[in-house]
Formats: C-alpha cells, sequence, structure tokens
C-alpha cells in the first residue's frame, strides 16, 4: 500500500491539474489541459524557439521541420510501425484529419474512374 501511494504521488506530481496541494481534481478541459510538466515544457520551447512551418528556408522552420521529422521517427518505433516515419501524419485534430484523408480517397477514386462516392461531414451542423 505504501509502494502505492508512492507511485501515485509521484505520478500526480507531474500533472498541474493533479499535483494541486487540496484534495479537488482539475480535470475540466479539453485539448491537452492534462498533459505533464515536460509536455509543458516542450511546447512552450518550441512557441518560443521553432513555431514555424516545416519545410521554410530559414532557421525557426528548419528547427519545426527537424522537431516533426524527431516525432514521426519516435511514434513509428514506439509503434513499431513498419511503414516507417514518412507514413506518419500528424494534424490539427481528428475531424480534420478525417476530412483530409476523406478528400484523398475521393481524390483517388477519382483518378481510377470508378463510380464510387465518398461524403465528408465535419459533424457541424448551422
Amino acid at each position: 500500500c505504501q509502494q502505492a501511494a508512492t507511485v501515485a504521488h509521484a505520478v500526480r506530481s507531474q500533472f498541474a491539474g493533479l499535483s494541486s496541494r487540496s484534495s479537488q481534481v482539475i480535470c475540466d478541459g479539453a485539448g491537452g489541459s492534462q498533459v505533464p510538466f515536460n509536455v509543458v515544457n516542450a511546447v512552450t520551447r518550441t512557441m518560443l524557439y521553432s513555431a514555424a512551418n516545416v519545410g521554410g528556408l530559414y532557421s525557426a522552420s528548419d528547427s519545426a521541420t527537424r522537431t516533426v521529422q524527431i516525432a514521426r521517427e519516435k511514434f513509428a518505433s514506439f509503434f513499431k510501425h513498419a511503414g516507417g516515419p514518412d507514413e506518419i501524419i500528424f494534424g490539427a485534430n481528428a475531424t480534420t484529419l478525417n476530412a483530409h484523408l476523406g478528400h484523398a480517397l475521393f481524390r483517388s477514386f477519382l483518378t481510377k474512374k470508378k463510380n464510387k462516392y465518398c461524403f465528408i461531414s465535419d459533424g457541424a451542423r448551422q
């Protein structure tokens, strides 16, 4: 029981919403609000030193391109993805990624001149 409490304390101390001195747990935000401090620090470094478009001809872009490539390599390694890092795609969110995937599939169907249809919806209703 003491070992479990030690592990729980170690884990809680890595998350702002869990490391509070009170007994409350803060978990009411979306979009990565509950990420460990090392992620907060990595995002902070990125925003300060390499927040740029990838593929540009300037140092911040070089840094961003390297960061994305390293992330793809680590993701492919972690999930043992046989296709390698070049097949790893990151995007803004699942809705946007699915929309892009649908459009890409639709274009590939059109080039094959087959009668296939793909309807894309992001779920938004007016």
